[in-house]
C-alpha cells in the first residue's frame, strides 16, 4: 500500500486544488441554480385593446379614450342626480342633458357632460368648482338612474335586463341566452315609445354595422317561425 504524501508536497497541493476546483465548480452550479429560483416571477401584461384591432378599429379607439366594459357614456336625454358635498351646505341637483349635451350648475354655468362617464364628470365638476374659488373643497358624485330594456318570445330567458354599458341587439340577444328552436330571427321587433322598427337578426350577422344599440325603456320581441 502506497504511503500517503507528505503535507505540503506538491503532490498534496495538487490534490487539494483539484479537490477545490471539483467543489467550487459544484458551489457555482449550485448558486446560480438558487439564484433563477429567486428570479422575481414578471407577470404577463394583459393585451392591448389595440393589439388586435384593425388599422380603422385603431383609428376609432385612438380617437375615442377606451372605457372599458360596462362603463356608460351619459349622452343628451339623460337625466342625472348630481350630489355636491363638504360644502357649507349639501346639494342634491337633479339635471337632464340638453339636446347638446349640455347641463347647467349654480356658479360654474354649462358643463358639457354627454360622452363623459359619471366618474368624469364628478371629476370635472370638483376642478371647477375648485379653480373657480367657489369652493376651497367639494365632492361631486353623479347618479345615473337605472336603464333597463325587455325581450320577450321566443328567447330562451326572457325578461327585463340592465344597460350598464353600450348594448346592441346582438348583445341583448345573446344576454338572454339566444334564440330558443321556435324563434324566427328574421323577425325581431323592437317597440321604442311610439316608434316600431323591424329587424332581421341574420342580416344583422353578416352586416354587423346594421346592429341597432339598444335604448333604456326599449321592448324587444322575436316572433315564432311557422314552420
Amino acid at each position: 500500500m502506497d504511503a500517503a504524501p507528505p503535507l505540503g508536497s506538491k503532490k498534496t497541493r495538487s490534490m487539494k486544488k483539484d479537490v477545490e476546483g471539483q467543489s467550487g465548480s459544484r458551489l457555482f452550479r449550485l448558486a446560480k441554480k438558487e439564484e433563477k429560483k429567486n428570479v422575481p416571477k414578471v407577470e404577463e401584461q394583459p393585451e392591448s385593446p389595440l393589439e388586435n384591432a384593425s388599422t380603422e378599429q385603431k383609428a376609432v379607439m385612438n380617437a375615442v379614450p377606451f372605457q372599458g366594459e360596462g362603463a356608460y357614456l351619459l349622452r343628451p336625454g339623460d337625466t342625472i342626480t348630481i350630489n355636491l358635498q363638504e360644502i357649507p351646505e349639501a346639494q342634491m341637483i337633479q339635471e337632464e342633458l340638453d339636446e347638446n349635451g349640455m347641463i347647467s350648475l349654480i356658479f360654474i354655468g354649462e358643463i358639457m357632460a354627454a360622452g363623459k362617464t359619471s366618474s368624469e364628470l364628478e371629476r370635472e365638476i370638483e376642478a371647477k368648482y375648485i379653480e373657480g374659488d367657489f369652493y376651497k373643497r367639494v365632492s361631486a358624485s353623479v347618479v345615473v338612474p337605472t336603464k333597463t330594456y325587455t325581450i320577450r318570445g321566443e328567447v330562451n330567458q326572457s325578461g327585463r335586463f340592465m344597460i350598464t354599458g353600450r348594448t346592441t341587439l346582438l348583445q341583448a340577444v345573446a344576454a338572454a341566452g339566444g334564440f330558443n328552436e321556435f324563434a324566427n330571427p328574421k323577425k325581431i321587433t323592437i317597440f321604442r315609445g311610439s316608434e316600431i322598427i323591424r329587424k332581421n337578426f341574420k342580416e344583422i350577422e353578416k352586416n354587423p354595422e346594421s346592429d341597432l344599440e339598444i335604448q333604456s325603456e326599449d321592448s324587444i320581441f322575436v316572433a315564432r317561425s311557422i314552420w
